[in-house]
């Protein structure tokens, strides 16, 4: 339902998942920053209220749920306690991912996330968490995603006047908050709802191993000079350029 935000502080330099690489020969575990204070749900302030959206009964999965597999995932829908046979401890749930940590690239110095063991496809890994806010709406000033600013598709709920909502983590967030970009990604942002929780998760979309780097691709649309390293890059055009 939506594309991605991204930081070029945070776009690694070579590619960022080779099968077979071990954790510790291209990454070394590292701690958050002082400056980003840490999440573990949406911050709404504002109390911005999406439509409700109700779900259909149990997916009745005979296998832990996957996205893109389970009857809640193909109409956008999370699992929760209400409507999973395995009270959304599957792949199609919210809760943060255990296999995935924070990471330094020993060769660029940037910051990552990348796998600690084997991950199907399929899987969320965790939401993008932020403080959630108004942007104007309007055809003359159409929001854009930028920076740690992650326009989301769905609109609150009657609002007064033409606005969007974006996730804001430049200064709060999760885990997701340190994906980078890759024009190879090995997951994708995907909005989905439950009720009247809507949010923003990262999952899978290829199977992975211990030491890959999980990547998401923020389209062609760029705020920042790509430079992912990977052989079909698809910004290889601007790679001499200056980050704006």
């Amino acid at each position: 339902m939506l594309a991605a935000r991204g930081s070029a502080s945070l776009v690694p330099a070579h590619p960022a998942h080779t099968r077979g690489v071990h954790y510790q020969d291209r990454f070394v575990p590292a701690r958050r920053p002082f400056s980003v204070a840490h999440l573990r749900t949406q911050f709404n302030p504002t109390g911005v209220i999406f439509p409700a959206v109700p779900h259909f009964g149990s997916c009745d999965c005979e296998d832990p749920c996957r996205v893109g597999r389970c009857h809640n995932s193909l109409i956008q829908l999370y699992c929760n306690v209400n409507c999973c046979p395995y009270s959304s401890n599957c792949g199609n749930g919210l809760v943060e991912s255990t296999k995935v940590a924070l990471a330094r690239n020993v060769v660029t110095r940037q910051l990552a996330v990348v796998a600690q063991e084997f991950i199907a496809a399929g899987v969320i890994l965790g939401e993008y968490l932020g403080e959630i806010e108004h942007v104007n709406a309007s055809h003359a000033a159409s929001p854009r995603h930028e920076g740690y600013l992650l326009v989301m598709t769905q609109r609150p709920e009657t609002p007064s006047h033409p606005v969007r909502v974006v996730v804001n983590a430049q200064q709060i967030g999760g885990l997701m908050r340190f994906v980078n970009h890759s024009c190879a990604p090995v997951a994708r942002f995907l909005e989905v709802v439950n009720g009247r929780r809507t949010t923003v998760v990262v999952a899978t979309t290829h199977a992975f191993y211990e030491g890959d780097e999980i990547t998401v691709d923020y389209e062609p649309d760029l705020w920042f000079v790509c430079r992912c390293g990977h052989a079909n890059c698809c910004h290889r055009d601007i790679q001499d350029k200056q980050d704006p």
